[in-house]
C-alpha cells in the first residue's frame, strides 16, 4: 500500500512541480491513476492528471482553481479539502522526490505482478491446452516488458555533459550554518553519512541541536533520535538554540573574530543584552507565540530510545510508522549516538561496524542525509587535536563515513569560548583543513562565528589572550595542531 505520506508527496508533485519540463509531475501522472489514491487525495490527483494531460505541465498557481472545482461539488467536505490542500502545499516545498518515486514504482510493480499472476492462473483453469499455456506465458511476460518503462539505466556521461552544468542539486546538501564548511561540498547531504567525533561531554549533543535547528531554518524535515539524553532535555535544548535562550537569567558573552584578508587579526569579546530564560515565569507566552512560526516549517521530531535498546530493524520500523501514521518522511536522520544502540558486546567491533554501515544504507535507500556524532577513545584525552587514530570502539566508522569531522578544544580555548573543527575526511571535496568557531552554550549556540584557520596567527592570539603558548606545547608533544 502507498502510505498517506507517499500519497501526499505524489499529489504535491502533480500539483506543484513547476520545473519547466515538469518531469516529476508527468512521471507521476503516467505511473498512477487517480483510483490508486485514497479518498480526498484521489480527487486532487484526478484533477491534476487531467490538467497535466491537457496542458503538459503541472497546475502550479492554478492548483487553487482545481481545489475550488472540487469543493464546489463537495460542499459537505469543504474544510477537509482545504486542510489537505494546505498540507500538500507545505509538503511541496521539500518533497524527497527520488524516494517517493521509488515507492510509487514499487507499488505499481506489485500491482502489475498481482494482476498478471491472476490472469495467468485464470488462463490455466480447467483443461489446459497449448493456447491456454501461451496466454498464461504472455501474461507473465508482460510484467518484464512493462518493467522496462520504469527501469533507470543510470547516468550517461555524454548526456550529463550536454546539459552544460555539473550534475549537482543544491537540494541534496544541507547547510551547517558554519561558513567555511558550507562553502564546500562537505556539508551533510542526501545518501551520505556525516560523523562528528569529540571527547565525552565536549559538544556532540550541542552540535546535534545546532544542525536540527539549521534544518528547520532551511525548510528541511528532521528526525532526531537520542539514545543518550532524555527526550525532554533535547527538546529544551532545541528551544534554546532556536530562540537563543539562557536556562536562567545570566550575562552572556562570546568571541568574534576580526580579520584582514585571510589573517585573523584579533578576537573581540562581545556582550549580549539580557536574554529571555527558560525558567522565566512568562516564558510560556513567548514559546506559544514562536510556535506559530515553527509550525509553518517542515517538522522536527525528537524521539528517545533508552541506551542499549535501539536496533536497526526497530529504527526502520519506527520510521515506517511515522510515514504511515503521521505523514512524515524526514530529509535528515540524526542519531545521537549510534555507539549506544543495541549490539552484542562479544563482537563489539563487528557489531558497531555493521550499525554504521546499515545507517549509511538507510541514507541511500531513503535518499536522505544521516548525521551521527561519535565519541573518541581514551587516547584522545588531553590530545590537542583528535584524528582518525582516536576513533572509539571501531575504526570502521571512519571508513564508512563520507565526511568525518573532529571537534577539538584545549583549556585556553575553552576559556575564550573557542573550538576547532578538523575536516579529517571528505569524499565530496578537499579535506584536511581546520575551521575555527566561537561558541555560546549558555544560549544554546554551537557556532556564533567561524573562520578557516590560518595556524600561526591564530595561536599567537590565543597566547596573547590567555598567556599560554598552546602551539609550543603541542609541538613539544610532537602534535601538529
Amino acid at each position: 500500500m502507498l502510505t498517506s505520506a507517499i500519497q501526499e508527496s505524489l499529489v504535491a508533485l502533480l500539483l506543484f512541480d513547476t520545473d519547466k519540463k515538469a518531469k516529476y509531475a508527468k512521471l507521476v501522472a503516467g505511473m498512477l491513476r487517480a483510483k490508486n489514491y485514497d479518498p480526498y487525495y484521489a480527487d486532487f490527483a484526478e484533477k491534476a492528471i487531467e490538467y497535466i494531460t491537457k496542458y503538459r505541465k503541472a497546475p502550479g498557481e492554478h492548483a487553487i482553481d482545481l481545489l475550488n472545482t472540487i469543493v464546489s461539488r463537495r460542499q459537505d467536505s469543504r474544510e477537509i479539502y482545504k486542510r489537505i490542500y494546505k498540507s500538500i502545499q507545505q509538503t511541496s516545498r521539500g518533497v524527497n522526490a527520488e524516494y517517493v518515486l521509488a515507492q510509487a514504482s514499487l507499488f505499481t510493480r506489485v500491482q502489475r505482478v498481482k494482476a498478471a499472476s491472476q490472469k495467468a492462473v485464470q488462463s490455466l483453469q480447467g483443461e489446459v491446452d497449448e493456447q491456454k499455456i501461451t496466454e498464461a506465458e504472455s501474461a507473465l511476460l508482460a510484467i518484464t516488458r512493462s518493467d522496462i518503462t520504469l527501469f533507470q539505466q543510470g547516468t550517461r556521461l555524454d548526456e550529463a555533459m550536454r546539459k552544460g552544468v555539473p550534475p549537482r542539486s543544491d537540494g541534496d546538501f544541507f547547510p551547517t550554518g558554519i561558513g567555511p564548511i558550507d562553502e564546500t561540498d562537505l556539508m551533510p547531504a542526501r545518501k551520505r553519512m556525516w560523523i562528528l567525533m569529540s571527547l565525552s561531554g565536549m559538544g556532540k549533543s550541542w552540535y546535534v541541536t545546532h544542525q536540527a535547528i539549521q534544518n528547520l531554518r532551511h525548510h528541511t524535515s528532521t528526525l532526531l533520535i537520542t539514545t543518550e539524553m532524555p527526550e525532554t532535555q533535547v527538546v529544551e535544548r532545541c528551544m534554546q538554540t532556536l530562540l537563543s535562550l539562557t536556562k536562567r537569567k545570566e550575562q552572556v558573552s562570546y568571541s568574534k573574530f576580526q580579520k584582514a584578508g585571510d589573517e585573523i587579526t584579533g578576537i573581540k569579546h562581545m556582550e549580549l543584552n539580557a536574554r529571555p530564560a527558560l525558567r522565566d515565569e512568562n516564558i510560556g507566552t513567548l514559546l506559544t507565540r514562536k510556535a506559530k512560526n515553527v509550525s509553518s516549517k517542515p517538522p522536527l521530531i525528537v524521539k528517545e530510545f533508552p541506551s542499549g535498546t535501539l536496533t536497526i530493524p526497530k529504527l526502520k520500523a519506527y520510521m515506517e510508522g511515522l510515514e504511515h501514521w503521521v505523514n512524515f518522511i524526514p530529509d535528515m536522520l540524526i542519531v545521537d549516538y549510534p555507539d549506544l544502540m543495541d549490539f552484542d558486546p562479544k563482537f563489539e567491533r563487528q557489531e558497531i561496524d555493521k550499525i554504521y554501515v546499515d545507517l549509511r544504507g538507510i541514507a541511500i535507500e531513503r535518499n536522505m542525509a544521516v548525521v551521527a556524532p561519535t565519541q573518541a577513545n581514551r587516547a584522545g584525552e588531553g590530545a590537542p587535536k583528535l584524528t582518525k587514530k582516536h576513533v572509539g570502539l571501531s575504526y570502521g566508522k571512519y571508513k564508512t563515513a563520507d565526511v568525518f569531522v573532529t571537534y577539538n578544544q584545549t583549556e585556553p580555548e575553552a576559556e575564550l569560548g573557542l573550538a576547532r573543527l578538523e575536516m579529517e575526511k571528505g569524499r565530496g571535496d578537499r579535506d584536511k583543513f581546520t575551521v575555527m568557531i566561537s561558541q555560546a552554550y549558555s544560549i544554546g549556540q554551537f557556532c556564533m562565528d567561524a573562520v578557516r584557520m590560518p595556524k600561526r596567527s591564530y595561536w599567537s592570539l590565543v597566547k596573547d589572550e590567555t598567556g599560554e603558548d598552546v602551539q609550543a606545547v603541542a609541538e613539544r608533544a610532537g602534535v601538529e595542531l
